[in-house]
Order: structure tokens, then C-alpha cells, then sequence
């Protein structure tokens, strides 16, 4: 499992913590008093882009280890960077529920008719505990063959234990034929084209 360092910040100056390459943050849960911490920026970066806020991963304070997922992160407006984060302490066996990305994958036979895949659903909302939760759903677009084709939330393979909190009907994918350009309109002014006439006839 992935491991992220974390030290009790005693001290609240986010200066000194910005020129030591760290940023604030705090770890809490159900039964977890909130306590503050730090975290290495650029540790901190490389995992949030492995595990995003799906995935458990290990947070290590001291001697002491905890099982987390990225509740909250407060980013920059301009520079993107994040400056604070919350880390959700999971207790063993734990229910939660949380949005997991939706990635599509596989041809669809519609494609050769000209449609296009239609991606409704981006994230989905899913419940289990948290060893279980998974970091990706993959939806296999394979199956959208015509243009009646469509994928619903009750069609998606989720890991055991792990069930959708959305409604089996809604729609993940489905495919469309893309929208013609209506054509413009060339509109002739009559009436100039009879003045430019006219002129010409009182030139000759």
C-alpha cells in the first residue's frame, strides 16, 4: 500500500512550512481527534496523483500508522498548488462511500456508423469498505453497437462488495450521430443589385 510521511506541526506558519517545501494539513476521523500535521509537497503530489481521493492509502505519523483517503484539498486559484489538505482516518472494516472516476475503454461497433460515443457519467458514487473501494471503474464500451445502444449504472462490474449509490437506470455511455452544420444562407439584396443596374445605364 502506498505511504505518505506526516509530522505534528507545531508550528502554524505556513511561510516556514512553504520554504521547507511542506504543507499544512490535518487528519481526523470517527473516532480520531483532529490533529495537525505536514506533509512534503512533492511526496504529497506523487501520491495524490496515484491514488486520487478513491484509494486507501497509509499515512505514517511517528511511530504510528493509519489507514486514509484524501477528504478535502484546498488549491490555488492561480498557481493550481495545493496549500492545505484533510486526510479522512478510516477505521478497520469501515463503510464509505466516495466518487470514483469512470473510465471508458474499448471500441464501440457504433463507430462504424458514424456515431459517436457519449460519455454521461464522469465519476459514480459508490459504497464498501475501504480495502475494497477500487481507484478506477472501467466501463467496456464494446456493447454500444447501433444507435439504440447505451450503458446504465446497473450494466457496471463493481469489485465485491462495492456497491453504486446511483440509480441502476441512469446513464453512463451511450452513442449519437454528430450534429450537421446547418448551411448559410446566401441572402442577395435586390434591391442594390437593381440600383448598381440602374447606374450603369445612366453612365452609358
Amino acid at each position: 500500500m502506498t505511504t505518505l510521511v506526516a509530522e505534528r506541526r507545531e508550528n502554524s506558519d505556513k511561510r516556514a512550512l512553504k520554504e521547507a517545501g511542506k504543507i499544512p494539513a490535518v487528519m481526523y476521523g470517527r473516532k480520531t481527534e483532529s490533529l495537525p500535521i505536514a506533509v512534503n509537497l512533492v511526496d504529497f503530489m506523487k501520491v495524490w496523483r496515484e491514488v486520487g481521493s478513491s484509494t486507501v492509502f497509509t499515512l505514517r505519523e511517528g511511530s504510528e500508522e493509519h489507514d486514509v483517503l484524501v477528504h478535502d484539498i484546498q488549491v490555488h486559484p492561480i498557481t493550481e498548488e495545493p496549500f492545505h489538505v484533510d486526510f479522512y482516518v478510516l477505521e478497520k472494516g469501515q463503510t464509505v462511500t466516495v466518487q470514483v472516476p469512470v473510465e471508458l475503454t474499448g471500441v464501440a461497433p457504433a463507430l462504424d456508423l458514424g456515431a459517436q460515443v457519449v460519455q454521461v457519467i464522469h465519476e459514480l458514487e459508490v459504497e464498501g469498505k475501504a480495502k475494497d473501494l477500487p481507484h478506477t471503474i472501467e466501463v467496456d464500451v464494446s456493447s454500444l453497437t447501433n444507435l439504440e445502444s447505451l450503458i446504465q449504472v446497473k450494466d457496471v462490474r463493481l469489485p465485491s462488495g462495492v456497491t453504486a449509490t446511483a440509480d441502476p437506470e441512469d446513464v453512463i455511455a451511450t452513442v449519437q450521430m454528430p450534429e450537421e452544420e446547418p448551411e448559410e444562407e446566401t441572402v442577395v439584396d435586390v434591391s442594390a443589385v437593381e440600383v448598381e443596374k440602374k447606374g450603369k445605364k445612366e453612365e452609358e
